[in-house]
């Protein structure tokens, strides 16, 4: 006696690419719009200067051209590291990532972080750990990560 079993999947090349406004919020009102934020450099710089712990003295924003060299997100090599907002907000200006952290125990809080983006080979857009991490006291809005899903097909035999 002889078995046989096939299962087929395919799916056609698709893009679901969902924005703010597509659930009826007004996306203009979700911006840093203050002339005293950093740039995603800038921070990028005091997270390097800073021990164990970084507590945010004002708003930060994805800023075009001076920051293309983080647009894919902000490492952040720290154990035992606390990022605390204090309440303020960074803003991926809709197209920049925001952290990948590679540390051990690490803590985000109370931040506001909006606007991120990411292209479906980074699959994160706001916040990525690679080990423990802690999310404490933090809002997220209009985040996203544009999903391109590709012909596949898988063959089972048995």
């Amino acid at each position: 006696m002889v078995f046989l079993g096939l299962s087929c999947v395919s799916a056609e090349e698709n893009q679901t690419d969902l924005a703010v406004d597509d659930f009826g919020q007004d996306p203009e009102i979700l911006a840093v719009d203050n002339d005293d934020a950093g740039s995603f450099t800038e921070l990028k710089t005091k997270i390097a200067e800073s021990g164990n712990e970084l507590k945010l003295e004002k708003d930060y924003k994805y800023i075009g051209e001076a920051d293309s060299e983080v647009i894919n997100g902000i490492e952040v090599e720290k154990s035992d590291y606390v990022l605390d907002g204090q309440g303020h907000t960074i803003d991926g200006s809709e197209v920049a990532t925001l952290f990948r952290f590679s540390g051990d125990n690490i803590t985000v809080k109370n931040l506001r972080i909006i606007n991120t983006y990411a292209e479906d080979s980074q699959s994160y857009s706001a916040l990525y750990f690679q080990n423990d991490g802690v999310i404490d006291n933090c809002t997220f809005e209009n985040n996203r990560v544009q999903l391109m899903v590709e012909r596949y097909m898988h063959m089972n035999w048995i």
